[in-house]
């Protein structure tokens, strides 16, 4: 799987969720700029997508369509600690760790 484009998210100002061209799911710790590179974790290694909801959890859509929340703290183990929300996913949109719209590659939105 190769992505486009890198994707990050934000959730403070000195934590940021990397996503690379080759799928890997990093965690950055700042300050920045002061710490160039920032000192980084891997979380996952076949993500297409993803959703940070905090510093300890993100949402994951795996490259096998499978979608998982995985639990910090991120501490270089792949994939952490994780629950299974649904698969053969689409696409979703999480509101929280107990809430995701997941709309399922047969058009089904749950």
């Amino acid at each position: 799987m190769m992505l486009n484009q890198n994707t990050f998210q934000a959730i403070s100002e000195s934590v940021v969720f990397v996503l690379d061209t080759s799928g890997r799911l990093w965690i950055d710790r700042g300050p920045f700029p002061t710490m160039v590179p920032p000192p980084r974790t891997e979380i996952d290694s076949s993500v297409w997508t993803f959703q940070a909801l905090s510093e300890t959890e993100v949402i994951v859509l795996g490259s096998d369509f499978n979608l998982w929340l995985e639990h910090g703290p991120f501490t270089g183990t792949i994939p952490p600690k994780r629950e299974l929300i649904d698969a053969n996913v689409n696409t979703y949109q999480g509101l929280n760790d107990t809430e995701v719209f997941v709309l399922r590659h047969d058009n089904t939105l749950w």
